[in-house]
Order: C-alpha cells, then sequence, then structure tokens
C-alpha cells in the first residue's frame, strides 16, 4: 500500500514538474514578446518624431512658398473674371450701338432689316 501511495505521489509531483517547467517557457515566451513589443513602440516613437519634424518643415514651406503663389493666382483669376465682365458689356453695348445704327440707316434708306 506504501508503494502505491508512493507511486501517486511520485506522478503527481511529475505532473507538477511538468507544468512548471511549462509555465516556465510560457512566461519566457510572454516576456519575449513584450520586449518586442517595447522595441517596437520605441520604433513608432522614433518615427513619429522625425513625421513631426517633417509636417513642421512642410507647414513652413506652405506658408512661405506655396500660398503667396495661390493668393497671386487668385488675384490673377478675380482680376481675370473682372476683365471679362467688361469685355461682355462692352460688347453688349457695342451690339446694342450697331443694331440702333442699323435700325436708324434702314430707315433713312427706307428698308427695315
Amino acid at each position: 500500500m506504501n508503494d502505491g501511495s508512493l507511486n501517486e505521489v511520485s506522478l503527481t509531483l511529475g505532473k507538477l514538474m511538468n507544468a512548471t517547467s511549462e509555465a516556465e517557457r510560457t512566461r519566457e515566451l510572454i516576456f519575449r514578446k513584450l520586449d518586442d513589443i517595447g522595441n517596437c513602440l520605441q520604433k513608432v516613437s522614433t518615427n513619429l518624431s522625425a513625421v513631426t519634424e517633417n509636417h513642421a518643415e512642410l507647414k513652413e514651406q506652405v506658408e512661405t512658398k506655396i500660398m503667396p503663389a495661390v493668393d497671386e493666382i487668385k488675384s490673377i483669376k478675380q482680376k481675370g473674371m473682372g476683365v471679362l465682365v467688361g469685355i461682355g458689356l462692352l460688347a453688349g453695348g457695342s451690339g446694342a450701338m450697331v443694331t440702333k445704327i442699323a435700325n436708324v440707316y434702314a430707315s433713312i434708306v427706307g428698308k427695315t432689316p
């Protein structure tokens, strides 16, 4: 009877040792993965600061180089629209004047257009 109990204790002790070694392997794996995640976060942080610096440089370039050009183009476009309106009014007025002259000439000559 002692031998049976001793065998049970030995088997239980073996199972416990196997479970402990498996837990150690799992713990080591988890710590390794946590280290990998930490390294990855450090790289992301480094990249983020580089992107922030690039963003600041791009913003400065847009404000100093691009926006003045855009404002100038808008000004030219607005002036161009004013010129087009003026040309349109001139053309309309000229057309009305030509029609009036043609009507006067036709009434003098006796023919209506």
